[in-house]
């Protein structure tokens, strides 16, 4: 086993878990695998390794086995050269997998999902919308660290003016916003080191207020090129684009055998004679009354009210099915606001209803969507989402105040319309199989959207 008792914790969390478990046929010590290392090589290692996984019975999807052979691969090559183990950790740590689909095809993820991937070009374009690095609506606890930096307690974050203030909790919150902005340094490295051959950043608008502080992704990026002077030429004439700061070898593509430029040429899209409809990226909670097709969802409650909304919200995402005879402790036993009122909704069997569906239907709690609805790009999350039998209930969570059921329905119906359209266009349900209800927990019921 690993001297690290908190590598042994992620390793038993993983696919590896048999290979380390003591008893388990799989299994094998720790200086019996450096044994077969010394003796074997690092490819017989990883055989060893797969060959253990199989036989223990681990399903290893086309993921695991693309990046084993990887390893493999790897491997096979540090035999031939004959490194020490620490080289081969060290290598195996810098590796990157360079992505390789067919031909023509764009792969659209998060750069979270890209930490690790290569791809020959890298286009960011919303990387002038991210939010400050230490974003305090993210602020949910402090971690207090002893000199060792063992963990001493975790505190639950007060009111911006408590931790603001008072000596203690200022300096838990300075150490917070080190570790924000650390990561998200990190995770704009990795954004911007993905590509073999070339990276473009597109940032929606120029700005020149407010960058003096480069507190996140896009005031970093123009931080770092305020001064520089190269690469100011326009391009794109006709949508107004130019290009802030280029650097490294313009004709990059000339490389390319003659067939792909004729390919790509062929299938080059012509510019629009006359500039094309630009869709803002909006929430729901982001959209005007005026022009919003989810104008409600603006009555949201802010401060405490909203702080009690977010909790209420992670209650009911706890929940995939309700056992009215076997009622979870924090429903028994509410230790919070949220979860007594939670508790109390549950109580009422219409909105129980909702939390006991066939045992065939499928059921995605916080479902993110980003589609197109009419003019307006949206970005939202579906609390609760079930299919089942050609049909599907949407469900939201609502704890804004209300005197009557009209006054949500008002307030949200449109909303949780935009949301029924962009479901019915995924899955291909009609309209009319798509139920729309508002759980009230000012209420305490259902409110059927028409």
């Amino acid at each position: 086993m690993p001297g690290d008792p908190f590598v042994v914790g992620l390793l038993t969390h993983s696919p590896l878990r048999p290979l380390i478990t003591p008893g388990c046929p799989e299994s094998m010590e720790w200086k019996e695998w450096r044994f077969l290392l010394e003796r074997d090589g690092y490819a017989a290692v990883m055989e060893e390794l797969e060959r253990r996984l199989l036989r223990g019975g681990t399903e290893l999807t086309d993921f695991h086995r693309d990046r084993l052979a990887v390893w493999q691969n790897e491997a096979e090559q540090v035999d031939e050269q004959g490194v020490s183990l620490d080289e081969w950790i060290r290598r195996m740590e810098d590796l990157t997998r360079r992505e390789d689909p067919a031909a023509g095809i764009v792969r659209i993820m998060t750069i979270h999902k890209s930490k690790g991937l290569g791809f020959d070009i890298v286009i960011l374009p919303q990387i002038g919308r991210d939010t400050p690095f230490a974003d305090g609506r993210h602020l949910t606890h402090f971690i207090k660290k002893n000199g060792e930096g063992g963990v001493e307690g975790i505190v639950l974050a007060p009111s911006r003016h408590v931790y603001t203030n008072i000596p203690q909790f200022r300096q838990l919150y300075g150490e917070w916003r080190a570790r924000q902005q650390f990561d998200g340094f990190c995770k704009l490295y990795v954004a911007l080191t993905r590509a073999k051959r070339a990276t473009y950043v597109i940032l929606p608008y120029r700005e020149d207020k407010g960058e003096e502080t480069a507190d996140s992704m896009w005031k970093v990026v123009r931080s770092s090129i305020r001064f520089l002077n190269r690469g100011t030429e326009d391009i794109l004439l006709e949508s107004g684009a130019s290009c802030l700061y280029s650097r490294g070898l313009e004709g990059w593509y000339a490389e390319f055998p003659e067939i792909i430029h004729k390919r790509a040429e062929e299938s080059a899209l012509k510019w629009p004679k006359q500039k094309p409809l630009a869709r803002e990226r909006i929430s729901p909670s982001g959209l005007s009354e005026e022009a919003s097709p989810l104008r409600g969802e603006k009555h949201a409650g802010a401060g405490k009210a909203a702080a009690l909304g977010s909790a209420v919200h992670a209650v009911f995402e706890r929940i995939t099915r309700w056992d009215d005879e076997n009622k979870p402790e924090w429903a028994l036993h509410p230790a919070t606001e949220a979860e007594r009122i939670v508790a109390e909704c549950m109580e009422i069997p219409s909105i129980r209803e909702l939390f006991t569906p066939p045992e065939t239907a499928r059921i995605m709690k916080e479902q993110r969507i980003e589609a197109i609805d009419g003019n307006n790009w949206i970005s939202g999350i579906i609390d609760r989402l079930i299919l089942d039998d050609g049909a599907a209930v949407i469900v939201d969570f609502k704890t804004d105040h209300a005197d009557t059921p009209e006054q949500l329905r008002e307030r949200h119906a449109n909303q949780l319309n935009a949301y029924a359209r962009i479901v019915s266009r995924i899955t291909g349900i009609p309209l009319e199989r798509i139920t729309r209800t508002i759980v009230s927990t000012c209420l305490k019921e259902t409110v059927p959207i028409q």
